[in-house]
């Protein structure tokens, strides 16, 4: 005898056929989730043209969620700072946020969850507007992965340092548009892949370091400048670790 648990689990596997499909995976929490986990996040919001604000928060040891903080707000400005996600057991990520107008995430830290993935900016669908990432730190956590789409994008002091990756550190912007990194410290993170650039944009004052990555860095731009970018020991089992 199976129970629903079984089935759900199963129905889990087979949407990692198709990880960027969205529907596939809210298929089988609404099917499923109800036997086995909560169809939800720790902080949902779906409202249109909501503010949401978060600042001095700890989220810690949650268990039987999807992710810890998604919104699909049209239109929506958030503002997450001061921010704490350790030890967390998720069945998705950390922090999904798609179709906002304006989002600000500053003093984020996400540690020691057994999967920490980010997803900001509603790919494929309903881009925002303006994105500000700045001292962010993902460090030691079992499996991650970081995308982040945005007609204005901008990243600063970012540290992402021994995690394994199950998909890409990628970062998007539409054409005529442009994104702007500077200090992102990407140290002993491991996985099939590895990051990922598409768009215009700067990278600046960096370090990539003491990877181990089975996919190449992979950059499509019409106008990507590198300056002050430092790449140290690392290791690419493809032919190149920048394509």
């Amino acid at each position: 005898w199976r129970g629903q648990s079984d089935y759900y689990e199963e129905c889990m596997r087979r949407s990692d056929d198709s990880p960027f499909d969205d529907y596939d995976i809210r298929s089988c929490l609404d099917r499923y989730g109800v036997f086995n986990i909560s169809s939800g996040a720790a902080i949902q919001v779906d409202r249109p043209r909501t503010f949401l604000h978060i600042n001095n928060a700890m989220f810690k040891e949650f268990a039987n969620v999807v992710s810890i903080i998604e919104s699909t707000s049209k239109r929506s400005d958030i503002n997450i700072q001061n921010t704490q996600i350790i030890d967390n057991q998720t069945k998705l990520g950390s922090i999904f946020i798609s179709s906002q107008d304006n989002l600000s995430l500053s003093n984020i830290k996400i540690i020691n969850n057994d999967n920490a993935g980010i997803a900001l900016g509603g790919f494929l669908k309903t881009m925002g507007q303006n994105m500000q990432i700045t001292n962010i730190e993902v460090a030691n956590n079992d499996t991650t992965w970081f995308m982040a789409s945005s007609q204005e994008l901008s990243l600063d002091n970012i540290m992402f340092e021994n995690n394994a990756f199950s998909f890409p550190f990628l970062i998007a912007t539409p054409h005529q548009s442009y994104f702007n990194i500077n200090n992102i410290n990407f140290i002993k993170n491991r996985g099939l892949f590895s990051l990922a650039f598409i768009g215009s944009g700067r990278i600046t004052e960096s370090v990539i370091e003491r990877n181990s990555f089975y996919m190449p860095i992979i950059a499509r731009s019409e106008n990507l400048t590198f300056n002050n970018l430092v790449f140290n020991n690392n290791t690419n089992f493809g032919k190149s670790f920048l394509v």
